[in-house]
């Protein structure tokens, strides 16, 4: 697939102009780019992000009980609490699924090592392929940045939003002199997944093989 070039100028015009509002019995984001009127809602995400197989209805978080049950089959070492999930308490392959989750779908401006509750629910949903409103995730987080900031926003999610943008305003002007740099994962990325800094090796989370959906190669 060609990768979604992000325009700086857009999605700081989006997130200069954004406010909440509400549209059809449901909470949606208004806003002005290039001085045309628009609007996200959760549908909008989930047809421009192509996610399948989801509904509104389907939950946004998972219950404590259910997030335990599973990063205890994950080995998770440490305590498990509800709201504050280490990825580097995970045993590699675990520690590298939920580095990707908080790179994609992290909603903080620094910081890649906590997931929040909402991460770590889609973690657990992921891993037994069950039911997530990803779409009203992602809304939830955009909504939950906008409350009470009145000058400084963090540009949250800039790639979902020009694959939106792209979908739903192709007409919006494009600059290439404002086109954003990406950076990506590489081999270094997966070699740190390795490494517990400072953790002795007794200490370090163990092995646990792959469990659930993600066994199943065809997932």
């Amino acid at each position: 697939a060609t990768p979604t070039i992000i325009y700086r100028d857009i999605i700081e015009d989006f997130y200069r102009n954004a406010k909440y509002d509400f549209w059809d019995n449901q909470t949606i984001i208004k806003s002005k780019i290039q001085d045309m009127e628009m609007f996200l809602t959760e549908s909008d995400i989930r047809e421009a992000l192509q996610i399948k197989f989801e509904v509104s209805e389907d939950p946004r978080e998972l219950s404590w009980t259910e997030q335990k049950a599973c990063f205890l089959r994950m080995k998770y070492k440490g305590p498990i609490t509800d709201g504050s999930m280490y990825k580097g308490k995970l045993g590699v392959q675990y520690k590298y699924f939920a580095h990707v989750i908080i790179h994609v779908f992290g909603c903080v401006s620094g910081g890649y090592d906590v997931m929040r509750r909402s991460l770590s629910s889609l973690m657990v949903a992921l891993t037994l392929n069950k039911p997530f409103n990803v779409s009203g995730m992602i809304l939830d987080h955009m909504l939950e940045m906008l409350k009470g900031m009145k000058y400084k926003k963090f540009m949250l999610y800039p790639r979902f939003l020009m694959m939106i943008f792209d979908h739903k305003y192709p007409e919006l002007k494009k600059d290439p002199t404002m086109i954003l740099g990406q950076d990506h994962m590489n081999i270094r990325t997966l070699v740190r997944m390795k490494g517990y800094k400072g953790v002795p090796d007794n200490e370090r989370p163990p092995h646990r093989r792959l469990f659930g959906a993600l066994a199943s190669q065809d997932y």
